[in-house]
């Protein structure tokens, strides 16, 4: 289906499965599996052949979520010797795979 005629029947909306299949939206209904040996067809894969599968975006660990979280570390119900550990944090993951960090001799702070 070219771009026009899928804007002309989807227009932004969700869709359930079924309708989708109705309006031609979708070849077919199925789950990952159905989509994992649809692509292991195409790629002239054996049907029984494991592969491996990486999720984007890559899931976030606990401490990056907790970070997210309004500035966490920056939260003033936090412990201020816990936000004072926590303020380079985000930094952690890069280090762990063998990035730079680069401080500044200054902190500045907004009050």
């Amino acid at each position: 289906m070219d771009w026009d005629a899928t804007h002309e029947v989807a227009q932004g909306r969700v869709w359930l499965g079924s309708q989708a299949l109705q309006v031609g939206l979708v070849d077919e209904l199925g789950g990952l599996d159905r989509a994992l040996a649809l692509v292991k067809e195409k790629a002239g894969l054996d049907p029984n052949e494991d592969v491996s599968l990486i999720a984007y975006p890559k899931p976030k660990s606990f401490l990056e979520i907790l970070l997210e979280q309004n500035g966490m570390a920056q939260a003033p119900a936090l412990p201020a010797f816990l936000r004072e550990r926590l303020r380079f944090a985000s930094a952690w993951p890069a280090l762990a795979e063998g990035g730079v960090l680069a401080l500044s001799p200054y902190a500045l702070t907004v009050q």
